[in-house]
C-alpha cells in the first residue's frame, strides 16, 4: 500500500533518489546522465528527507514517500496522544482525545500528499503545550520552545507554513500564560523563533553544497517551477464561484492569462506572479461583490469543516467556559489555518491544518466539560458529607 502523491512530485522524487544515489549530494536530481535541482517547488523538504531515505534503503519514489509520511504521521499521533494523557484532566477526556487523534491520523493519511504534514505538525505538540503552560516549569517551558521551534522550521520545509501555524498557537499561548513569569515567556518566544531559523539555515548550506557539485557536471537546463506560487493560487481560487470573468479553479486558466499578457513569462516566475497579483487587485477594485461572494462561499464551506471535526466539542466549550487564556491560542490557530481555504479554495488538502485545529479545539472543549462536571460532582459529594 502506497500513499497518494501528485504525479509531478512523484517523478521529481524519483529523480532526486537517483541523483542522491549517483552523487551523494542532497537535492540533486538525475535524468539520464545530466543532473539538476530537485526543489523547484515551494516544498523542498520531501526531496531533502525522502530522497536520501529512498537511496539508502533501495526504495522507489512511491515507497520512499510512503515510509517518510507514515513515520511522520504515526510518531505525531503517538506523541500527541501521550500529550493528551498528560494535559487532559479526566479519563473520559483522555479517551476521547486519543480516539480523535487516531481518527485525525486516518483522515490525514486518506487525504495524502504533503498536506498531511499540516495535521501532523499540530497534533503532536499542542496537547503538550497545554500541559507545559499549566505546569509553568522553566526547564519544561524552554525545552518545549526549543523542540517546537526545530519541529516547526523542519515542517515548513515539507509543507509551506505548516510550522508557522504551530508557532502562532505556541507564541500566543506563551504570551497569555499568566502563570509563567514575563521574562521566561519572552525567552521562550525567542528560543522558539530562533529554533525555526535552524532548518532554513541548514537548507542554505545544502544549496551551497549542491551548487558546488552542479558546477562540475553536466546539468539540465533551468525549468519553470512545478509548485503553485501564491498569486497563481489566489487568482484561480477566485473561480470557486461561477463568474463572468472566465476564471475557474484550473492551472491552465492562470497560465493562459499570463501568456496573453506576457508570452515570455515562465510559470511560477516573478513576472508571472506580478501579472496575477495586479489582476487580483484590479478585480477586487472593479468587482468587489464578486470577491465578496467568493469569500462568503468559502467561509461557509470552512464552517462546515469546523462543525464536522469539532462537532460536540463546540457545544462543550460553550457549556464549560474554559479559561480564555487557554482558548484564545486555539482560536488563533483556527483562524490562521483557515486562510488557505479563504485565499485559495476550501479543499480538504488545503484545510488539513484547519481540520487538525478543529479536532484539537473540539477535544479540548470536551475535556473541559468533563472536568467541570467532575468538579461539580466532587462539590456535591463534599456538601452532602
Amino acid at each position: 500500500m502506497t500513499m497518494d502523491l501528485m504525479s509531478w512530485r512523484l517523478g521529481n522524487l524519483q529523480a532526486t533518489i537517483d541523483g542522491f544515489a549517483a552523487s551523494g549530494v542532497p537535492l540533486v536530481t538525475r535524468v539520464g546522465s545530466a543532473f539538476g535541482k530537485a526543489d523547484l517547488s515551494d516544498d523542498p523538504g520531501l526531496y531533502l528527507f525522502a530522497g536520501p531515505l529512498g537511496a539508502w534503503f533501495g526504495l522507489d519514489a512511491a515507497r520512499a514517500a510512503t515510509l517518510f509520511f507514515l513515520l511522520i504521521l504515526s510518531l505525531s499521533c503517538l506523541v500527541g496522544s501521550a500529550g493528551v494523557w498528560k494535559a487532559f484532566l479526566t479519563p473520559a477526556g483522555r479517551a476521547v482525545g486519543t480516539l480523535a487523534l487516531i481518527a485525525l491520523t486516518l483522515v490525514a493519511w486518506r487525504i495524502g500528499d504533503v498536506y498531511m504534514v499540516s495535521a501532523a505538525t499540530l497534533m503532536a505538540p499542542i496537547p503538550w503545550l497545554l500541559h507545559v503552560r499549566r505546569t509553568a516549569r522553566p526547564r519544561a517551558v524552554l525545552a518545549f520552545a526549543a523542540a517546537t521551534g526545530l519541529f516547526a522550521g523542519a515542517s515548513n520545509l515539507v509543507r509551506s507554513h505548516s510550522g508557522t501555524a504551530l508557532a502562532v498557537v505556541a507564541l500566543a499561548a506563551f504570551a497569555l500564560a499568566a502563570s509563567i513569569p514575563a521574562r521566561l515567556r519572552a525567552t521562550a518566544a525567542a528560543v522558539l523563533l530562533a529554533g525555526m531559523l535552524i532548518a532554513p539555515a541548514g537548507l542554505t548550506l545544502v544549496h551551497r553544497h549542491r551548487e558546488a557539485f552542479l558546477s562540475t557536471v553536466a546539468t539540465i537546463p533551468p525549468a519553470a517551477a512545478s509548485g503553485h506560487p501564491l498569486w497563481h493560487s489566489i487568482y484561480i481560487g477566485l473561480g470557486y464561484v461561477p463568474n463572468g470573468h472566465g476564471i475557474t479553479y484550473r492551472d491552465e486558466v492562470a497560465f493562459a492569462f499570463v501568456k496573453e499578457r506576457d508570452p515570455g513569462a515562465l510559470s511560477g516566475s516573478e513576472e508571472s506572479e506580478s501579472i496575477l497579483r495586479r489582476e487580483v487587485f484590479r478585480l477586487a477594485a472593479a468587482d468587489p461583490a464578486f470577491v465578496a461572494r467568493n469569500v462568503g462561499a468559502k467561509l461557509l464551506a470552512i464552517a462546515c469543516y469546523l462543525l464536522a471535526f469539532a462537532n460536540i466539542g463546540l457545544v462543550s466549550l460553550i457549556l464549560a467556559r474554559p479559561p480564555w487564556r487557554e482558548l484564545v491560542p486555539l482560536l488563533l490557530g483556527l483562524a490562521f489555518t483557515a486562510l488557505p481555504g479563504v485565499l485559495v479554495v476550501p479543499m480538504p488538502g488545503y484545510l488539513l491544518g484547519f481540520i487538525a485545529m478543529s479536532t484539537l479545539t473540539g477535544i479540548y472543549g470536551i475535556d473541559a466539560w468533563f472536568s467541570k462536571r467532575a468538579g461539580r460532582g466532587r462539590m456535591v459529594a463534599h456538601s452532602e458529607a
